[in-house]
This record gives C-alpha cells, sequence and structure tokens, in this order.
C-alpha cells in the first residue's frame, strides 16, 4: 500500500512496480488507508512521513483485522533533505526512501522486505500447522479458542464447542504396520476430517468453516461455533465416530478403528483456549475409559471426579516416599491338606488424615498416572523381604510361596527381569518360592511382548499365574503359549446361588477348567471362598488351592504366625 498525497509518486511508484508481480493499493491519507487495512492487508506499507503521526503508524503496524498474525511492514518516505524521517523509527518502520528515488532502489527495498515478509509468513504457518496434515496445530487453533469464547462472552449468546478426538489402538495399529502406515492413516484422517467440513457435515449452514487441528500423535481436535445448542455437537459427535470410524485403504490393506471424542462447550467459566481444551482432554479419556467408541461432555461432576483423581495422584506420590503404603497378606489354603502353602500380597494405603483408603480408590490413578512402576517395583522388593522374615519365624510350618501381582506397565519394562533377580538376591529367597500374578486381560493386551517377557523371567525359576482367570475373553489356545503355573479362577464363577441354574452352569465350567488345568499340568487356585457351601463344592471337584475370606482375611505380617497356629479350614479370621 502507497500512502501520499501526491497523485505524481502514486503514477510513478506503480509504472516502477508494474513488472515485479506485486499489487499497489492507493491512499492519498493516513485516514484513508487505515479505513482499507482490513480489505487489502497489505504486507508492506509506503507511507510518506510528513503524512504520517505515530499514532496511525501503531495502526499500521497493527492492524485490526484478526485475519493475520503479521503486521505489514513500514518503509517511510522522505525528502531529499529531510532528516527527521529516523524518528519513525521508534514506532516500528524498518527503512526508509528519499524522494526522488529511481526504479532500481525502490525494486531493490520492496523485494528485501517482501522476500523477509515470504519468509516470516512461512514460519508463521509452520509454527501453527501441522507438519503431517497441514492442519492448524495447538499453537495455531489455541488463538481461535479463546477468539470464540471472547464472542461468546461478549454475546450474541452464539454457543460453540470444542471436540476433542483420539483414535483407539492407533499405537498398536502403528506397531503392527510401521509408522509410515500410521503416518498414511493420519493423513486419511485429516483429509477425511477436511472434506466433511468442506460438504457441511460439521454445521448446520454454510456461514463459517470449522477450525480442526491435530495436536500430534493420534489427537484432533475440531472447534465448532455457530451451535445452536448443546445437543448439535453432540450429533456431529456422533456423525464423526461414525464417519471416521469407516475403514482405510493403506497400501492396499483395509485398516478401520473406533474414535472416543471429548467434548467441552462454551463456558463463562473459562478464561482461556488452555483450559477449554484441557476439559475436553479429560472427556475424550473419560470416553476410552467407558468402553471407546463414544463420547463424554465434560461438565460439573466429572470435573469434581477429575480434581479428586488429581488430589490422590499428588498423595500417593507423597504416600510412596513418606511409608504410608504397607503390605497386607491373604492365605493360599491347600484344600486337601488344609495346610497354608502360600500368601498373596496386598497393597494398603494408610493417608494420616482420611484412613485406610480402598485399593480400588487409588490403584486406577496409580496406573493412570505412571506411578505404578515404582509402586509395585517397591511391592515386589517388600514382599520377598517381609516372605522372608516369616519363614525365619515360622521354620518348618512357612508357606511355599508369596503371590506378588504385576502390573501391565510393569510387564513392559524391559528391566523387570533384573528388578525381580535383585529382589531375590536382596532377600534371600529362593526363586521357586514367588508367583507373580498377571490378570488375564493385561496378559493378551500384547501377547507377544508378554511371552518373551514371561519367558525369560520363568529362565530364573520364578512361577507364574494367570490372576482372574475366565474374565480375559483370551484363548485357551494363546494361554497354552505362556509358561503359566496357575490359574487362579475368578470369584464370579463361586459366587452365584448354586442351587440356581446359573450356579449350576458356571460349576459344570468350574469342573471343565479344573479339568483342562490338570490336562495341562496347571494348578488351580479358587477366589474369592466366602462360604462353607462353596468350599465343600471346590473339594468335591478336586480344586488344588482356595483363598478367601472363609480362609482367612488379609492380614499385616505379623499376624501370619499367629492365624497360621488356630486356622481351621472352614472357619474365617
Amino acid at each position: 500500500m502507497l500512502i501520499d498525497d501526491s497523485p505524481e509518486v502514486h503514477t510513478l511508484v506503480e509504472i516502477q512496480l508494474s513488472d515485479h508481480n506485486t499489487t499497489v493499493y492507493h491512499a492519498y491519507s493516513c485516514s484513508e488507508a487505515l479505513q482499507r487495512l482490513n480489505d487489502c492487508l497489505p504486507d508492506l506499507v509506503l507511507v510518506d512521513y510528513h503524512l504520517l503521526d505515530f499514532d496511525a503508524l501503531e495502526l499500521l503496524r497493527n492492524p485490526l483485522s484478526g485475519a493475520r498474525a503479521l503486521p505489514p511492514s513500514v518503509i517511510v518516505l522522505t525528502g531529499p533533505d529531510d532528516h527527521s524521517h529516523s524518528l519513525a523509527f521508534d514506532p516500528g518502520a524498518i527503512d526508509f526512501l528519499r524522494k526522488p528515488f529511481g526504479a532500481t532502489e525502490l525494486r531493490g527495498r520492496v523485494s528485501a522486505v517482501l522476500q523477509t515478509q515470504a519468509l516470516l509468513s512461512r514460519l508463521e504457518h509452520q509454527a501453527a500447522h501441522d507438519r503431517l496434515t497441514g492442519m492448524f496445530n495447538r499453537d495455531g487453533l489455541s488463538p481461535r479458542v479463546d477468539a470464540a469464547l471472547a464472542r461468546f462472552k461478549a454475546g450474541p449468546r452464539h454457543h460453540f464447542a470444542v471436540l476433542f478426538l483420539d483414535f483407539d489402538n492407533f499405537k498398536r495399529l502403528n506397531d503392527a504396520y510401521g509408522h509410515d502406515v500410521g503416518d498414511d492413516l493420519l493423513r486419511q484422517v485429516g483429509m477425511r476430517l477436511c472434506t466433511l467440513a468442506l460438504t457441511g457435515h460439521l454445521t448446520r449452514d454454510d456461514t463459517y468453516e470449522p477450525a480442526i487441528a491435530r495436536f500430534g500423535g493420534d489427537e484432533f481436535v475440531v472447534l465448532l461455533e455457530e451451535l445452536s445448542g448443546s445437543e448439535e455437537a453432540e450429533e456431529i459427535a456422533r456423525r464423526l465416530i461414525m464417519d471416521l470410524g469407516r475403514e482405510y485403504w493403506i497400501n492396499g490393506m483395509r485398516v478401520a478403528s473406533s474414535i472416543s471424542i471429548g467434548i467441552a462447550h462454551g463456558s463463562e467459566s473459562y478464561s482461556s483456549a488452555a483450559e477449554m481444551l484441557r476439559d475436553a482432554d479429560a472427556a475424550m479419556y473419560e470416553a476410552k475409559a467407558a468402553g471407546r467408541g463414544g463420547f463424554v461432555v465434560f461438565d460439573t461432576q466429572l470435573g469434581h471426579r477429575i480434581e479428586k483423581r488429581a488430589r490422590t495422584e499428588r498423595e500417593l506420590r507423597l504416600a510412596l516416599e513418606s511409608e504410608q503404603l504397607s503390605l497386607a497378606f491373604q492365605p493360599i489354603v491347600n484344600l486337601n491338606s488344609g495346610r497354608l502353602v502360600g500368601l498373596e500380597s496386598l497393597l494398603r494405603w494408610q493417608h494420616p488424615e482420611l484412613g485406610a483408603i480402598a485399593p480400588a480408590d487409588f490403584i486406577p490413578v496409580a496406573v493412570d498416572s505412571g506411578l505404578i512402576g515404582p509402586i509395585g517395583d517397591w511391592v515386589l522388593e517388600k514382599a520377598c523381604a517381609q516372605f522372608r522374615e516369616l519363614q525365619k519365624q515360622m521354620a518348618g510350618n512357612a508357606p511355599d510361596f508369596i503371590a506378588v501381582n504385576i502390573s501391565r506397565r510393569q510387564l513392559t519394562d524391559p528391566c523387570l527381569p533384573a528388578k525381580i533377580s535383585a529382589a531375590l538376591k536382596a532377600s534371600g529367597i529362593h526363586a521357586q518360592c514367588l508367583h507373580l500374578e498377571i490378570t488375564e486381560s493385561e496378559l493378551v493386551t500384547d501377547l507377544n511382548a508378554a511371552r518373551d517377557t514371561l519367558r525369560e523371567i520363568k529362565q530364573l525359576g520364578v512361577a507364574l499365574s494367570v490372576d482372574d482367570f475366565g474374565t480375559g475373553y483370551s484363548s485357551l489356545a494363546s494361554l497354552y503359549d505362556f509358561p503359566i503355573d496357575v490359574f487362579k479362577l475368578d470369584r464370579s464363577f463361586i459366587a452365584a446361588d448354586l442351587a440356581s441354574e446359573r450356579g449350576r452352569a458356571l460349576m459344570a465350567i468350574t469342573h471343565a477348567v479344573l479339568q483342562l488345568a490338570r490336562n495341562i499340568g496347571v494348578r488351580v487356585i479358587a477366589e474369592g471362598v466366602e462360604t462353607t457351601q462353596q468350599l465343600a463344592v471346590l473339594q468335591s471337584l478336586r480344586c488344588d488351592m482356595a483363598q478367601g475370606y472363609l480362609l482367612g482375611r488379609p492380614m499385616p505380617a505379623d499376624q501370619v504366625l499367629t492365624w497360621s497356629r488356630t486356622a481351621v479350614i472352614g472357619k474365617g479370621e
């Protein structure tokens, strides 16, 4: 844009830049130029210093339009003997030209500025866009969410929402087919999202285009504005789940995955895009936890749960450091001899203010936060050490083994075999005295990785148990591939009324599992024995071992010796 009150200067500049691949916008005063800024958005402003006041220069450098982040560069035009142009540098002019100027000088200055602007624009675009898909990234979308929030608060109250999308099982697809296939899938997802936006599937009319971003990995975010209400955002979420969940063709392969979506609606309570995106992200994780392939709307109740979870995580970290955690041991009894043959170590948390906190309230938090790793290491070391002390105290009456639960996070730790070896060495117990329990569902999550790790552990001489057997929906053939020593039969198989049709059916399944275990050389421990009737049935089916409140409740290590002297099968403590 050229701002000068001389028509001759306008003609001269137009001629000199005619073959320079530029468009010249003309204004004959600063006020006229300022009125046109939102229409033409120039990259460069040439302005006569004698027309310029500093307020006008500030506005030229920071145009009101939100359509671009970079303001235009400003070159001041001065007379041949005018030295006051230096004052223009203070508010931000980048160069000056003395009149009269030649074509070569003008073209050189303009070229230099435009090349710099082009480079800055590219850098600006790269900073705000995802390299893989070309969509906005977090830095590119956040200002638009902030702007939508400001419009919402200013009124009229046009509803808007943020949808946080995540592909379920993307990591498994990436690991199975390679990162190139994963990248291709993400590009196709981005293209499908853009197509849905352009064809009006994400809006009720064509008055605006939704802003779409990829935040990294398999996370995408959609900003929806001008909504009729919260129901419309939820309807769009259902549409996205259906459309994005359809199969993709990559290198001749059909690839498909469900998606989970978290929704955060615009609200007066939000002060920034970061807060809104945080809540949409949290709602997405709730959708995954609820079974995947669905959506969850962030609300106050969910916010309280997340706040409680964050508080629990903070206090659990402190608990690990300040010895608030301890172990309880539940007896495992041989159903033929009645002898105490094993103990299962169970984690307990005694909060200094809240008292005993149930494992169901803090174990999921430990898993989600990654604390289950260091906590699991602590449990392994502590259980082995305390079992060794019990062996010394109980001598010939000591149980044969201690069972320690291992999480999936620990199972994927390449250092797990070394940690087990170190715990055995430090405590002095024999490897065959240690049973590691892995739940069936976690065992089959990553069969190959689990198989390799467990075989390495088995070489140490440690026994392996499948916990909650019968609830993980794994094939028996796949479990046979693992070096398993013990099946722990889930309590649900004996909890039903044995006189009912369902109870009789479960007992038939229990009998089949016991027969299968005997055929493949695997022992069985029945969990959750609480009645003498359940105990009698298990004995009649020749189940190897059992545990439950009828046989013995979890107790501190210093009570195990006393319990062992008085316990009788069928009479709980």
